[in-house]
């Protein structure tokens, strides 16, 4: 999906979005940054209401096949450039290797930290080793979580 705005406007500006699942508004935003690999770009979907002590799930889809994954959260964004694509979060929180199912699939439910402040803002976003991608690994889009 590309959205474009006229240049004339204050709002000017090119978008580009290859998995945009959530609702304008909310606590979860997308904020792109995915690298594809074999089985196309991974995808990340994050649901649940991100109030203190409820439960939520990360659905992690299209991943390389019986390989495993690293899902990096940072508190803050960073934008840096990594394995020929942009790592998203600030390196604070790096979980794994977690090992992906036959169909490149993990999908996880936790628990929302209690102890966040209001307002505080995550980063998540999945890596994946891939001989396929160039430079042999794959990357979700990158999810900002807003409690």
């Amino acid at each position: 999906v590309a959205l474009a705005y006229d240049l004339g406007t204050p709002n000017a500006a090119l978008a580009a979005s290859r998995n945009s699942p959530y609702p304008a508004g909310g606590p979860l935003a997308d904020w792109g940054g995915s690298k594809g690999g074999v089985n196309g770009f991974p995808k990340q979907i994050v649901s649940g209401t991100l109030a203190p002590g409820s439960p939520f799930s990360v659905a992690l889809d299209q991943g390389k096949a019986s390989s495993v994954a690293f899902w990096v959260i940072g508190l803050d964004a960073d934008f840096l450039p990594f394995k020929g694509g942009v790592l998203v979060p600030q390196l604070d929180k790096v979980v794994g290797p977690l090992p992906l199912n036959a169909a490149g699939s993990l999908h996880l439910t936790l628990t929302w930290h209690a102890g966040l402040p209001p307002g505080q803002t995550i980063d998540m976003q999945w890596w994946i080793p891939d001989l396929w991608a160039n430079p042999l690994s794959a990357s979700t889009d990158a999810h900002l979580v807003q409690p």
